[in-house]
């Protein structure tokens, strides 16, 4: 049986977890092509101020 998807529009509350889908999605696809480094210091707590201020 499927379970059915709910589509709704982000909320303020959502923004730790966009942030931490944003950083795993970056490093799961560029991995190969942007430098480990780079990657590597990517952090979710970094970016979700900046997810914040895009949901406010």
């Amino acid at each position: 049986m499927r379970t059915p998807v709910l589509i709704r529009t982000a909320v303020l509350e959502d923004a730790a977890a966009i942030a931490r889908i944003h950083i795993a999605s970056w490093r799961e696809t560029y991995r190969t092509i942007i430098p480990d480094a780079y990657l590597d210091q990517l952090s979710a707590e970094k970016r979700e101020p900046g997810w914040r201020k895009s949901l406010a």
